[in-house]
């Protein structure tokens, strides 16, 4: 093939310069790495089939078995969606610490704040009934050395 032509291999394909004929990258296959691999292959023109552990592979084009999204481990036996049961508890456990501790600190703060209020009102009272109690006693003062 002469250099008058230009390579139309897709996906990051290479062009052989002695005929054109694409080199497509792991992962793609077709006269113009076009397409993807077939289901259960992957590779270098897609020749090696998948043969995944577990139902939490899949079958990645280029890279073979990998773990399906929300998976890890060395066997994508860990799942990373969800937080592990234990963590989960700890840190309920942990807020429900603090809110329970906070209600009783309020709590705690407003009977205080009441018993103050009350025995204010209280005091109160009774000094204006001793006033009251000590003027109708004596009302003409004959307790003040008068006679």
């Amino acid at each position: 093939m002469n250099c008058t032509q230009h390579c139309k291999c897709l996906n990051a394909g290479e062009c052989r310069r002695n005929d054109g004929v694409c080199r497509c990258k792991p992962g793609w296959t077709g006269t113009q790495c076009t397409e993807l691999c077939p289901e259960g292959y992957y590779g270098d023109h897609c020749m090696t089939p998948c043969e995944c552990e577990n139902d939490n592979f899949m079958c990645h084009a280029a890279q073979g078995c990998v773990c399906k999204h929300g998976f890890g481990g060395k066997h994508c036996e860990e799942s990373n969606l969800l937080p592990r049961t234990s963590e989960v508890m700890e840190r309920g456990t942990g807020y429900g610490v603090i809110v329970a501790v906070i209600m009783i600190t309020i709590i705690v703060f407003t009977i205080f704040t009441l018993v103050v209020f009350y025995y204010r009102r209280r005091v109160t009272n009774l000094q204006t009934e001793m006033a009251h109690v000590q003027y109708t006693a004596d009302p003409n003062g004959y307790g003040q050395g008068k006679l």
